[in-house]
């Protein structure tokens, strides 16, 4: 589609996107001339402090380099184009004429490409001697921006966005993401704002991120989505509408640092390939993420609880527990990835199936006083080694049908289910009973396929 094309398209839509940015304006004391003839005038000057709360350069974080030109017009001197480039955090110092009429203009770009433009409230006089306080308001122009990236060739595109996520807001960003055709954005809304609203799209007063509702196609246009930082709660979805369900494109997630609740069915069913998650976090839903394509996920010390099928059928090679406060992972949360190895923290309860069926797993390690949920280990065709901590409780088929399984290092004390219900064991070849009868020890135990017996050895 071209540019020319796709402005008319887009002149009523969603335009311009307002993010007001206080900048102290002060005029400071300017030298004048001793001399009194008529050539004679004093120099005023403007310095604008360009690190505001609101400043695009948060605004745009990790986006690329932001710069600003800033200009002075009026009819009453000489006009002042394009001063620059300056960058948000320090104070552009510029010497203007005295003038009752001049307009201040700050455009930003990123990466090279217009992004906003800013100007003074009405004419700003400028006397010697006098402090005069400014406001500008910069204005994301979407539309601008989209079409200057366009032209540089990029896809997809970069869109970072500062403003208060209300539902109506939302809508705007959709809809104007509808018109973009075969291009993408990586969309940015870690600087956006909670609204006053109460429920609906967008960012509520209480945290809660709801991105339903709105233009499916626009959805349909994200490439990379970084959730705002005041989202606390992604909420449920359904087993026949994920929250996140028109999302067809989107395969990079980042959460903020303050989200707390990833709800049921929140990503399901997309083609989700890398998602980071907050150090905050305390709850991932059932179904959360399954189905996608995630090959890494690195699980945050503050989570507590992984429900059921939470990352069911995804490509998982790496599973890593950043700390030891889980205390529930649900049935099947991880079965069916390719895990190649797994170490769980202490005091976890694995529910059933929970790593069934990762077909390149090879090595486990479970923490003490866990309990080994039914069949949560079992259909590993390669795993050769597992590691389990004392006072541990072991359910039946928990590590059946594991053909290589030769060596188990186990603490004392450890119960097995299959000593109230004879006839269904947790580990193949026996060694439930080998275990309980040679009195509980703990050691490294290890299988002879010649002998077709157990061998035991103390722990060092």
């Amino acid at each position: 589609m071209k540019v020319k094309n796709m402005r008319k398209i887009i002149a009523n839509i969603i335009r311009n996107v307002s993010l007001v940015i206080f900048m102290a304006v002060f005029l400071l004391y300017g030298c004048s001339n001793l001399n009194t003839g008529e050539d004679d005038r004093e120099i005023g000057t403007i310095t604008i402090n360009l690190g505001g709360r609101a400043s695009l350069a948060r605004a745009t974080g990790g986006m690329g380099q932001v710069t600003l030109y800033i200009s002075f017009y009026s009819d009453k001197a000489e006009n002042i184009e394009n001063s620059g480039p300056y960058y948000f955090g320090q104070n552009a110092i510029i010497s203007v004429p005295p003038a009752d009429d001049w307009t201040i203009v700050v455009r930003a770009a990123l990466n090279g490409v217009p992004y906003a433009t800013g100007s003074s409230v009405g004419f700003v006089e400028v006397i010697a001697g006098a402090e005069t306080p400014v406001t500008i308001q910069m204005e994301v122009d979407l539309y601008d921006y989209i079409a200057g990236a366009m032209d540089l060739g990029d896809n997809p595109i970069p869109l970072p966005l500062a403003f208060v996520l209300d539902n109506s807001k939302w809508a705007d960003i959709l809809n104007e993401l509808q018109i973009l055709d075969t291009f993408r954005v990586d969309l940015d809304l870690s600087l956006c704002g909670r609204s006053d609203e109460i429920s609906g799209s967008g960012l509520s007063s209480e945290g809660v991120f709801d991105p339903r509702g709105g233009n499916f196609i626009g959805k349909g246009n994200i490439i990379s989505l970084i959730l705002p930082n005041e989202a606390e709660i992604i909420p449920d979805g359904t087993s026949s509408q994920a929250t996140f369900r028109d999302f067809s494109s989107l395969v990079s997630l980042i959460t903020g640092d303050e989200l707390t609740y990833i709800g049921d069915n929140a990503f399901s069913n997309l083609n989700l390939t890398s998602v980071i998650l907050g150090k905050n976090l305390e709850t991932i839903g059932e179904d959360a993420f399954l189905y996608n394509d995630l090959v890494e996920i690195a699980i945050p010390a503050s989570v507590k609880s992984i429900g059921d099928y939470a990352f069911y059928g995804n490509s998982l090679n790496i599973v890593s527990f950043l700390g030891d406060t889980v205390e529930t992972i649900g049935s099947y949360a991880f079965y069916g990835n390719n895990l190649e190895e797994i170490a769980i923290p202490s005091g976890v309860t694995i529910g059933e199936s929970a790593f069934s069926n990762n077909d390149l797993m090879t090595r486990v390690e479970i923490g003490a006083n866990c309990i080994i949920e039914r069949s949560a280990f079992s259909n590993n065709d390669l795993m050769t080694r597992v590691e389990i901590g004392t006072n541990c409780i072991i359910e039946i088929f928990a590590f059946i049908n594991c053909p290589l399984l030769e060596s188990i290092t186990i603490g004392a004390d450890v119960e097995f289910e299959s000593e109230t219900n004879p006839g269904n064991d947790s580990f193949d070849n026996g060694f439930d009973d080998f275990y309980i009868g040679g009195g509980r020890e703990a050691g490294i135990y290890t299988w002879d396929g010649t002998q077709l017996q157990w061998n035991h050895e103390p722990l060092p």
